[in-house]
């Protein structure tokens, strides 16, 4: 291994590596095996964990624990990473963790009292990151109408028309989602709180931005299932002229989505069960939008770094409703949230996620293996000194 990293990345001369990261379940297995025969430091991501889902899964009710892991193989990835967590000497989190359970937890490792048995690794939560130096924020709202163009036409992009055909008020503040179909995405309990809450639709208009489609008959089985549970609880509450959700956009549409919600002052909500990362909440941001988040998963880190909204149990559609209803009808509120976002979004760019994650690295203790070890200190005696293949 050193020999190839060598030809790679060392002029022909042997390299090992500092440290070995290992992410979700299977690769921090894979990893787990080489730091022990390695003797190099691991670092592990789990991105989301297999006992947080085996809970989640279980709250729906829809399915046993043994039909869980019939499906997912719950079992054997929760053992992959349990075998990576006590390998690792760092622990690289986009989940939150609780920090004085941890310093109680050493508290009682030093005191030798019993943590059942398991390492723990160093915890650090490192931001994600990601690219938005591309992105302008824009001010202003639709009360001020755009002049148009020298041919006469509306400088707006196409798909703010094909969303606001929807509305019979499309002045009023947007509500945003975006997310495929997916049960675990949880749309329908969103929909569920829009329509129960009558203040918040007197208020605000829902964008249900769900992936693309021709046909529900020609989607997956599970994309249609929800769809159609959507398209239910519309009629159910007679949420016509209140709820978009438009059949087609391109990915180069969702920039100008955000703007559009931006504009209305409305706000962004991703209310999935658990999300492991995070990403669209970290668009929204940079894009002046406030957000509401699951409390399950990645947005609490983001939260803790943004500030720009309110994390919410996705099982609770009260709370869901109240914390939108707090942001769209709150203006102050509304605009400090936008301006945290705006002001804190570059603790999310890349170069500040691997400067980070550099100096977290820097901080695990060197290690090398024992024929290069011997190799070092016996230089100067000319000893003869122990190769990688034992000769």
């Amino acid at each position: 291994m050193s020999k190839v990293l060598g030809e790679q990345i060392g002029n022909g001369c042997p390299v090992w590596p500092v440290a070995i990261h290992g992410h979700y379940a299977d690769a921090g297995d894979s990893a787990a095996l080489l730091s022990g025969a390695l003797n190099v430091p691991m670092l592990f991501t789990g991105h989301s964990l297999g006992r947080d889902k085996l809970e989640q899964l279980l709250r729906q009710g829809r399915l046993s624990r043994d039909e869980i892991n019939d499906t997912y193989k719950i079992l054997r990835r929760i053992e992959a990473e349990e075998l990576s967590l006590d390998s690792s000497e760092i622990w690289h989190l986009y989940d939150g963790f609780d920090p004085i359970l941890e310093c109680k937890l050493r508290a009682r490792i030093r005191r030798n009292v019993s943590c059942y048995g398991r390492f723990m690794p160093r915890m650090v939560v490192i931001p994600p990151g990601m690219e938005f130096h591309h992105i302008t924020p824009h001010d202003g709202d639709l009360e001020t109408d755009p002049e148009p163009n020298e041919d006469g036409k509306s400088p707006d992009p196409p798909i703010w028309a094909e969303i606001m055909r929807f509305f019979s008020n499309p002045r009023k503040p947007m509500i945003l989602a975006l997310a495929r179909p997916d049960p675990k995405k949880n749309l329908t309990t969103l929909v569920k709180a829009f329509g129960e809450c009558r203040p918040l639709r007197e208020l605000a208009n829902l964008t249900l931005i769900m992936g693309t489609r021709d046909n529900i008959d020609e989607m997956s089985g599970t994309n249609a299932s929800v769809l159609m549970s959507i398209l239910k609880l519309i009629d159910k509450y007679d949420l016509y002229g209140q709820v978009a959700y438009p059949k087609h956009h391109k990915q180069s549409d969702v920039p100008d989505i955000y703007h559009l919600a931006a504009k209305t002052k409305g706000v962004f909500i991703n209310p999935a069960f658990i999300e492991p990362f995070g990403l669209t909440l970290i668009e929204a941001a940079a894009h002046g939008l406030p957000i509401v988040a699951t409390k399950n998963g990645g947005p609490v880190d983001i939260h803790r770094v943004l500030d720009n909204g309110l994390l919410v149990d996705p099982h609770d559609e009260h709370s869901i409703a109240d914390a939108l209803l707090k942001l769209v009808a709150d203006k102050h509120l509304w605009g400090k949230c936008r301006a945290n976002g705006l002001k804190n979004i570059h603790l999310l760019s890349w170069p500040e996620h691997c400067k980070t994650y550099l100096s977290k690295i820097a901080s695990c203790k060197p290690r090398q293996p024992g024929w290069l070890r011997n190799v070092n200190d016996d230089d100067d005696e000319n000893s003869e000194s122990e190769s990688p293949s034992g000769k």
